[in-house]
């Protein structure tokens, strides 16, 4: 399944660093069957949208969670090409 979150309270956070917590290299993500296909970042707003692929919200909610991040909204979407 594809699912699309937001992050709206990513103040101070650099792009190395939101590279490093949830980037598509994380040992954790792998752990739970979360692979992270795009990460979209908005400095301006301090905004972050990620797009995995995961067995589950619950999967994406608990990377992100033992990562200290907080999931504004989860979405389970589909791509139309």
């Amino acid at each position: 399944m594809t699912f699309i979150d937001l992050h709206e309270r990513v103040e101070g956070m650099t792009e190395d660093q939101l590279r490093g917590s949830i980037g598509p290299t994380n040992e954790l993500g792998k752990a739970l069957g979360v692979k992270l296909l795009r990460l979209y970042y908005n400095a301006g707003e301090n905004r972050v949208f990620c797009l995995s692929e995961a067995p589950s919200k619950q999967a994406v909610l608990d990377v992100h969670a033992k990562e200290g991040l907080t999931c504004d909204g989860i979405w389970d979407v589909k791509t139309i090409e």
